[in-house]
């Protein structure tokens, strides 16, 4: 089959699920807007403050992160979903009905419990679905252009809509898409069998968990990968918390801006994502990480230098994003090849713990650096990517045969 025939034969039900998380992740988008907004208004302005409310999105995968790892696997993965969405859509409706700082961080941390559990159910079942790696891969791929389109949409209309109706419409409108999400979720057959629970040798709940440390352990590749992943979300989180003080305090800019920044990323990983759909099997894993980072790092340093010009800023942090989409997509890709169906689900839920560590000091590392100096978040954030680079260059995670990918058991 040619590599265009590939990339349009996803499976219906496939691009379903796809669809269905893309309309969720357009609504979070909205929320991330209206979050910033808001908790810089009612804190005066307060990086502080900022990164602790986002510091709130990790916490759940480490506070509670071993409690899903020892059930997940067990779990009727279509309840997961569809209880996961209800419960957001509540949740996330009740930040605009509320509307005070302390309900926002109990209410921020309790969506990230369900989020906790909804992206490792998603993730394990998205290789099945396809049916093999190519496929994944490409799925993987368009999964990220379709939900950067989504992104793109919704950063132009929230710097409109929110001038003339206040952030508060983005929380509504990111309820409206987890029903959405919910929805794509029910149109799919009951009766698929990746729906059901994993059978196990030892259901026990502790043998769950020791299983999946115990394969993390025993695979350089597979701890190589959490490790990146957990520093990553340390930069990632971190570029969070500095973009949105920095429009006013560095670029002399409007904070309202931080819309478009985060526009440009967008834009940038859109177009990394569609390179890698359609020559992304030309090109090697590692390599593709080490570029992405390399790239990510880089640009984050020559925000540093800019003159205060939107469009400049816009341009660099667009190069960025396509550095971002190289290696974001390159770490779930691989990670998915070379983990079995049956502890994949373990695996991804470990990972999400300790990138719930990495976003938390992040999140409020960064901010508390950035309450002092600004320049000095730009540093730290770019350092922490170039790192990320340079721990793949490490010869000892790739000198085991048992890290070969496991395409057999998709």
């Amino acid at each position: 089959m040619s590599e265009t025939s590939q990339r349009e034969a996803l499976p219906a039900v496939l691009r379903r699920l796809m669809l269905g998380q893309s309309l969720s992740i357009t609504g979070d988008t909205f929320t991330q807007v209206a979050m910033a907004v808001f908790v810089l208004k009612i804190s005066h302005h307060s990086p502080v403050a900022l990164g602790l409310v986002l510091s709130m999105m990790y916490a759940p995968r480490l506070v509670m992160g071993w409690a899903a790892m020892g059930w997940i696997d067990r779990w009727n993965k279509r309840r997961i979903l569809l209880v996961s969405d209800g419960a957001r859509a509540i949740l996330v409706l009740s930040i605009a009905l509320i509307h005070t700082f302390f309900w926002t961080l109990a209410a921020v941390f309790l969506i990230y419990v369900f989020q906790m559990v909804y992206h490792p159910t998603v993730r394990s079942i998205q290789p099945v679905l396809a049916g093999s790696t190519e496929a994944n891969r490409v799925s993987v791929a368009r999964q990220e252009q379709w939900s950067q389109a989504g992104h793109i949409i919704a950063y132009i209309a929230a710097g409109f809509l929110f001038l003339q109706f206040g952030a508060s419409l983005g929380f509504i409108i990111d309820a409206i898409s987890y029903v959405a999400a919910g929805l794509s979720i029910i149109s799919l057959p009951a009766s698929l069998s990746v729906w059901q629970t994993t059978e196990t040798k030892d259901a026990s709940y502790s043998a769950q968990i020791r299983e999946g440390l115990h394969y993390t352990r025993s695979h350089r590749l597979i701890i190589m990968l959490i490790i990146i992943s957990f520093v990553a979300m340390v930069g990632s989180a971190g570029s969070g918390t500095l973009l949105a003080p920095a429009m006013a305090r560095m670029w002399h800019q409007p904070t309202a801006h931080y819309a478009w920044a985060l526009l440009a990323i967008s834009l940038g990983i859109m177009v990394g994502a569609y390179l890698l759909e359609v020559k992304g099997s030309q090109l090697g894993l590692r390599g593709l990480l080490v570029a992405g980072f390399a790239v990510t790092g880089l640009a984050t340093l020559v925000l540093i230098a800019l003159p205060p010009h939107l469009w400049m800023v816009m341009l660099i942090l667009a190069i960025a994003g396509v550095g971002n989409a190289a290696f974001s997509t390159s770490i779930m890709v691989w990670l998915q090849q070379s983990l079995p169906f049956d502890i994949r689900g373990r695996v991804m839920t470990l990972r999400s713990m300790l990138m719930g560590l990495g976003g938390m000091v992040g999140s409020y590392g960064v901010g508390a650096i950035i309450n002092h100096s600004i320049r000095l978040g730009f540093w730290a954030v770019g350092a922490v990517m170039l790192c990320c680079g340079a721990i793949l260059l490490v010869p000892w995670f790739f000198a085991a045969k048992s890290d070969a990918p496991v395409a057999a058991s998709l």
